[in-house]
C-alpha cells in the first residue's frame, strides 16, 4: 500500500516530467523557427539577386535587338545564348509588394507550386508593418509548405489561394488548398505522416506559437473542396499605421 509521501512524490515527478516535457517541446520549436529564419534570409538575399538579374535583363534585351537591328545575327545568336545562361534560375515574380521579404518568401513558393501545376492566387489588400515581417514570412512560409505537400497529394487541377487582409483591428491571414476528401475527418489533430515524426510537424505547431504571441488564433476548417487556415495577429500599432493601403494580386 501506497504512503502519503508515495503517492505525494509520484505525483511530483509527474508534473516534473511533464514539465519537462513541454521545456523540451519549447526548445525544439524555438530551434526549428530560428532555422525558418535563416532560410527566409536566404531567400530574401537570393531574391533581390534575381531582382537585379531582372533589371541586367532589360538591359541585355536592348543590346540584343541593336544587334539584330544591325545584322549582327551570329553575334546576337552568341549573346542570346549567354543570357539564356545567365538567367536560367531567375525566380518567377508572382507578386510584388512593398516588403521585401514577404516577396521573396511568396514568390519562392509559388514558383515551387507552378512547377508541379499547382495554380495559385493570392490578394494582399494591406501594407504590411515591418514588425511583422519575419513572423508573418515564417507562418506563410509553413502554410504554403503545407498547401503544397497536400496539393502534390492530389489529383489535378489543384489550387492555393493566399490572402491577407485586416479584420477588426487584426490581421488575417488565409491560405487555402484543393483536396478531394476531408482531411479533418481521418485527422483530426493533423499529426504527421512521414516517418520521423521527431523532425516533421512543427509547422502548425509554429504558425499557433506565432498567432498565440501576437494575441491572435488559428482557425483549421474545411469548406467547398478546400482546406481552409485562417490565422489573426493582433494589430500591435493601432493608430500609428496611418490609413495607408496597398492592395496586390497575382494569378
Amino acid at each position: 500500500m501506497l504512503s502519503l509521501l508515495d503517492i505525494i512524490i509520484f505525483v511530483f515527478m509527474g508534473k516534473m516530467n511533464r514539465a519537462n516535457q513541454k521545456e523540451l517541446e519549447q526548445q525544439q520549436l524555438q530551434t526549428q523557427l530560428k532555422h525558418q529564419q535563416n532560410e527566409i534570409q536566404q531567400i530574401e538575399s537570393q531574391y533581390q539577386r534575381m531582382s537585379m538579374l531582372r533589371h541586367d535583363y532589360k538591359n541585355q534585351l536592348n543590346c540584343l535587338r541593336t544587334l539584330i537591328e544591325e545584322n549582327n545575327f551570329d553575334e546576337a545568336k552568341a549573346y542570346l545564348g549567354k543570357i539564356i545562361g545567365s538567367q536560367s534560375d531567375i525566380l518567377s515574380s508572382h507578386i510584388h509588394c512593398s516588403n521585401s521579404v514577404l516577396n521573396a518568401v511568396i514568390n519562392e513558393k509559388f514558383t515551387a507550386a507552378e512547377k508541379k501545376g499547382i495554380e495559385t492566387t493570392c490578394k494582399i489588400l494591406i501594407t504590411i508593418p515591418e514588425y511583422l515581417e519575419y513572423d508573418l514570412s515564417i507562418l506563410l512560409s509553413n502554410l504554403l509548405d503545407n498547401a503544397i505537400e497536400a496539393c502534390a497529394k492530389e489529383e489535378s487541377p489543384t489550387q492555393i489561394m493566399m490572402l491577407i487582409k485586416k479584420t477588426h483591428g487584426y490581421y488575417r491571414i488565409v491560405v487555402k488548398n484543393t483536396i478531394r476528401e476531408s482531411v479533418l475527418q481521418k485527422n483530426r489533430e493533423l499529426k504527421s505522416d512521414k516517418e520521423n515524426k521527431a523532425l516533421h510537424g512543427w509547422g502548425l505547431r509554429s504558425v499557433a506559437e506565432i498567432a498565440e504571441r501576437h494575441l491572435g488564433g488559428l482557425d483549421i476548417y474545411e469548406k467547398n473542396g478546400m482546406f481552409v487556415v485562417s490565422v489573426l495577429l493582433a494589430n500591435d500599432e493601432i493608430g500609428n499605421l496611418g490609413t495607408k493601403e496597398e492592395t496586390v494580386g497575382a494569378k
